[in-house]
């Protein structure tokens, strides 16, 4: 496990991470494809290995606009609508939505002519991703996922999972809201407090991409597909190299989710990013867009070192006695306890 720190400093500093994708026209990148019978909307920028990128529950290609500009000078990143989301048609109403999402993913490659890519998945994309890299193994060269769904979650956190986005789709479904929630800072701070960190994380230009594009025709459908597959999934099957990003401050799906993901996936690493809550790539786009460069370039080596044992989710006072109970357990067995690295 690698655990990333920001200094005080550091997020006081709150760096303008718009002003790069705010510069690019992004109607020269974005393209339409007809995959599975329905029209489906991507933006591609950058060149190199490619990278799809995959969205959560209520998302659109928009919530990678602060990493893609980055990223695109180490790869070729291919952000993708899911179908029914963003500006991409519909599934079906007798379709199987959860695996018409997979057939997606893979239908893309297809018609890019890419017989495999490195597959990035946040939260219920991270669920997909998930599910792409065990059906279509030969597809994945590598396989990132953030704050994602895919280990199993409890019937009580669930129900409280699909109750709070439920509740968002009705309130961002009615035509004005989206806007005024977008301009409005202390409505956007306590709206998705439970997604971001810190208050003014979520910028009026970036809010003003995503927000009307939460209230999406496939939100209903594909948040109940999403809600039957996470406990059917099998980590166990991956067979690429994985990176498990996560932060420690997510209150939707929380941080023992992750430890239990890369306990269940066989070639796995994880890391920790402090003071980040479910969406890191908004968060801390910098740190975001390294932890993938690298891991682009090369899947199982440039991924960071698991130097200690993973640690629950527990209150503080528990992590200091679990830290110490692990000192003491590995000094005994090798001699020499690793320290932990910290960037």
């Amino acid at each position: 496990m690698h655990i990333l720190r920001r200094s005080r400093h550091q997020r006081d500093l709150r760096p303008d991470h718009d002003r790069e994708w705010q510069s690019i026209d992004w109607s020269a990148h974005t393209r339409d494809a007809i995959i599975r019978g329905r029209r489906i909307r991507y933006a591609e920028i950058g060149s190199g290995p490619a990278v799809v990128l995959i969205h959560g529950q209520g998302g659109a290609w928009q919530w990678w606009l602060r990493v893609m500009p980055t990223l695109a000078a180490h790869g070729r990143m291919i952000a993708v609508d899911l179908a029914g989301f963003g500006a991409s048609e519909p599934i079906a109403d007798d379709d199987d939505v959860f695996q018409e999402h997979v057939g997606t993913i893979v239908g893309l490659l297809d018609h890019l002519g890419l017989a495999k890519a490195i597959i990035v998945g946040h939260s219920m994309g991270g669920l997909v991703s998930l599910q792409v890299a065990c059906d279509h193994p030969e597809r994945v060269s590598g396989l990132l996922l953030t704050n994602a769904g895919g280990a199993n979650v409890s019937p009580g956190r669930l129900r409280w999972i699909l109750a709070v986005l439920r509740l968002f789709h009705a309130f961002f479904s009615i035509p004005w809201v989206p806007r005024v929630v977008a301009k409005t800072r202390w409505l956007r701070a306590v709206l998705f407090s439970a997604g971001v960190y810190h208050r003014r994380t979520l910028s009026e230009p970036l809010a003003l991409e995503i927000l009307p594009r939460m209230a999406a025709p496939g939100f209903t459908r594909s948040l109940e597909a999403a809600a039957a597959a996470v406990n059917r999934v099998t980590p166990q099957a991956v067979t690429c190299p994985s990176l498990v990003v996560w932060g420690t401050h997510d209150r939707i799906l929380p941080v023992s989710t992750g430890h239990e993901l890369v306990s269940k996936i066989p070639d796995a690493r994880l890391v920790l990013l402090e003071a980040v809550r479910h969406s890191p790539m908004i968060e801390v786009p910098d740190q975001f867009s390294q932890l993938l460069a690298d891991f682009a370039r090369d899947p199982i080596n440039g991924r960071p070192l698991s130097q200690e044992p993973p640690m629950p989710n527990v209150a503080p006072r528990r992590r200091r006695w679990w830290r110490r109970r692990q000192k003491v357990r590995i000094t005994d067995s090798v001699g020499s306890y690793p320290r932990r690295s910290v960037s």
